[in-house]
This record gives structure tokens, C-alpha cells and sequence, in this order.
């Protein structure tokens, strides 16, 4: 247990020295995965002007949908 309160400590010095990626990799495949999703739904990605130009024809808002699908439960 000591061992990975060593590497959670770790990620400050990481970030500290500049080292993001490393920092993020210290963290593991499920946190970078989150970045990955956090970054998706943060920036957006360019416009297709024809597209744009359709939508904006056939008077439609743009919408986004946030789905969760987990929960919380008592055990």
C-alpha cells in the first residue's frame, strides 16, 4: 500500500516539473480515458460550413446530449 502512496504523491512532482503526459500515465488507463472524454466534451471540434449552412436552413438549434448510465446504490 505504501508503494502506490508513493506513486499518488509522485503525480504532484510530475506535474511540478512540467512532465503532463507522465503525469496523466502515473495516473492510469481509466484516467486518461476520462481526460480523453473530458476533452471531447470541452472542445469542439470544427464546423463543417456546408453543414452549417444546412442546419441554420432548416432553422435547427444544435443540441448535446449527456447520457450517464451509472448510478449509486446502497450495498
Amino acid at each position: 500500500m505504501m508503494e502506490q502512496i508513493h506513486a499518488t504523491r509522485a503525480v504532484k512532482d510530475l506535474v511540478a516539473a512540467g512532465d503532463y503526459r507522465g503525469a496523466v500515465a502515473a495516473r492510469g488507463a481509466s484516467f486518461e480515458q476520462m481526460l480523453g472524454i473530458f476533452e471531447t466534451m470541452s472542445t469542439p471540434p470544427e464546423l463543417d460550413p456546408a453543414a452549417e449552412g444546412a442546419l441554420q436552413g432548416a432553422g435547427r438549434d444544435r443540441r448535446v446530449a449527456i447520457v450517464h448510465a451509472g448510478g449509486w446504490r446502497r450495498v
